[in-house]
């Protein structure tokens, strides 16, 4: 028997997003007769669950994982499968962080020098601040996601950030950002296990020739679910992260007064094509054509090694639907510290 939480339609928990079919077959089953059938709205009720229930979730709908509790989302891409080695839990306590860490075992007295010491603070950054990209995704929590399992990846950017781990001012039209799988070692110290120069902004070329009349795309700030695995342009020699239909909506910022600034852009949702390929080996001091708001790493190897370290995911050989969480943060906001208003990120 394995526990499964049934968190439904609230802000303070989580939501179950399930079509009527898919909820008239649940509840026929036998773990469910003893909820009642349309009374979901507010309850988080942890329920024995039979391997005839489990079988059916795993099988015939797609989950996601947050506050330790799962969602069903019927006919929507894999966001995590149920694992069978976890037991759902309820939202956290007292503010803690659903990952279960401890923003104290990452705080800067542990070190937050070097490469190891940047993998520490971007852990302490995202425990010690809510997501903003939530502001236009009502659906997810408040917390950053951060995966720890063993061989999970957690993808993240830096903007403005040089390899030896410090503040780079914006130039513009450069790959001057860092691409990174961070992991955990024994589900508790983070580790990066691949970076790569990238840029998180479209180049000159794109933002004074707009292919969209709003202006350029840049991806909004913070931590979205929205790519799957798939090919840039539809290339088969040309692995990539795609934003599309077959993952989430994502928001944007418009890049209307060709300023390369996000703040105080429009901000849209849904299918972007803002993609995660790589940038065919341009210099790093000019994005060219490369990017026109996708996240583009620079080294066609290095993005090759990137794509190979997320197909190795256990998660993804688990799902080839898996659609991925990306995270984005400025060099000079993970500076700041801790509880960030939101306004400081648009």
């Amino acid at each position: 028997m394995r526990l499964f939480s049934t968190s439904l339609v609230t802000n303070k928990n989580a939501t179950w997003l399930v079509d009527n079919e898919v909820q008239k077959a649940i509840l026929k089953l036998p773990a469910f007769r003893n909820v009642q059938s349309g009374s979901f709205t507010g309850r988080t009720v942890a329920l024995d669950i039979s391997d005839e229930l489990f079988d059916f979730i795993n099988d015939d709908t797609d989950c996601y994982d947050t506050y330790g509790v799962h969602y069903v989302a019927h006919d929507q891409p894999d966001y995590d499968l149920i694992d069978k080695r976890v037991i759902a839990k309820e939202k956290p306590k007292n503010g803690a962080h659903p990952s279960g860490l401890d923003p104290n075992d990452y705080r800067k007295e542990k070190g937050w020098t070097g490469v190891d010491g940047m993998a520490r603070r971007i852990v302490y950054f995202m425990l010690t601040n809510e997501n903003p990209a939530k502001r236009w995704h009502p659906n997810y929590n408040k917390f950053y996601d951060l995966y720890t399992g063993p061989g999970e990846c957690n993808i993240i950017y830096i903007a403005n950030c040089n390899q030896d781990w410090k503040f780079q001012k914006d130039t513009r039209n450069k790959f001057e950002d860092q691409r990174i799988i961070l992991k955990f070692k024994d589900g508790r110290e983070p580790y990066f296990d691949f970076y790569q120069y990238s840029t998180v902004d479209p180049g000159t070329h794109w933002t004074k020739n707009r292919m969209n009349a709003a202006g350029a795309a840049q991806v909004v700030y913070g931590q979205q679910i929205g790519w799957v695995m798939g090919f840039h342009n539809y290339k088969s020699n040309h692995p990539a992260l795609i934003n599309s239909s077959a993952g989430r909506p994502i928001a944007v910022a418009r890049d209307n007064n060709e300023d390369f600034e996000r703040r105080g852009d429009k901000v849209y949702t849904g299918y972007f094509f803002c993609n995660q390929h790589h940038g065919w080996g341009a210099s790093l001091s000019n994005i060219g054509r490369t990017s026109a708001g996708c996240l583009v790493g620079a080294s066609p190897k290095l993005h090759k090694e990137f794509i190979d370290k997320l197909k190795a995911d256990p998660r993804y050989k688990a799902s080839h639907k898996r659609c991925w969480t990306t995270t984005i943060i400025p060099m000079e906001f993970l500076a700041a510290g801790e509880n960030l208003p939101f306004e400081k990120w648009t």
